[in-house]
């Protein structure tokens, strides 16, 4: 993942969330005053699966259409 403004987001949220600070420098995650790379990557689901509690035996199955961008 490259893109700064993506990267900055999340660097935002798990600053917030997690209290992980990360610097963001020429597309990359970096450690607060280090010079090595954190690498970031993005994972797009193409299936993902939802269960009923309890004694019934049921699951739904969600389809995620891949973006061709």
């Amino acid at each position: 993942m490259g893109d700064e403004s993506q990267l900055h987001r999340l660097a935002g949220l798990w600053k917030s969330k997690y209290d992980w600070p990360y610097d963001v420098r020429d597309g990359v995650f970096r450690h607060p005053g280090s010079e090595g790379k954190v690498p970031v990557f993005e994972v797009a689901p193409t299936k993902a699966f939802a269960y009923d509690r309890g004694d019934n035996d049921s699951a739904t199955r969600y389809r995620f259409r891949l973006n061709s961008d």
